[in-house]
């Protein structure tokens, strides 16, 4: 199990400004949400518990968005949300057990999948990235080339 405290600590003494992560969510509105997509991996319904969206590695753009889900103020014209991308892309895909939990600032989708595998979906050229990473493996490399990215300034 992925230690999500620990996660954001960690996110948090890199320093004003350059990770944004948002109140954690309720499990009434996780529950609200399984409900009608499914049974969410632990795994993810945790990261929703400690954080329900975030901006990672601000470096004059966000390095990564991690979707959180929806809430009532946020608007109706963005998908950028799990519960507003996922249905879309199980719908487009046929692969109705994934999750999409965010976008790269070069445009890739992360897909969560019913294993825990985190796969990059390019969709400048709609295919798959050639990496395949467990949950936690994929967090560790976000985290090694976000502090590369903050130094390229």
């Amino acid at each position: 199990m992925i230690d999500w405290k620990g996660f954001c600590h960690r996110m948090r003494a890199f320093g004003p400004g350059t990770q944004i992560l948002n109140s954690p969510c309720s499990q009434a509105r996780i529950d609200e949400d399984e409900l009608r997509l499914g049974q969410m991996p632990d795994e993810l319904s945790g990261m929703l518990r400690a954080f329900n969206g975030a901006e990672l590695f601000i470096n004059a753009i966000p390095m990564i968005t991690v979707f959180g889900l929806s809430t009532r103020e946020d608007t109706a014209d963005s998908d950028w949300f799990i519960d507003r991308y996922t249905p879309k892309w199980r719908a487009a895909s046929d692969r109705s057990f994934d999750w999409v939990i965010g976008m790269t600032n070069y445009g890739s989708l992360i897909i969560l999948d019913q294993h825990l595998q985190v796969q990059e979906w390019d969709t400048l050229h709609n295919k798959w990235g050639t990496e395949t990473q467990s949950f936690s493996n994929w967090l560790e490399r976000i985290v090694s080339e976000g502090v590369t990215y903050l130094k390229e300034t």
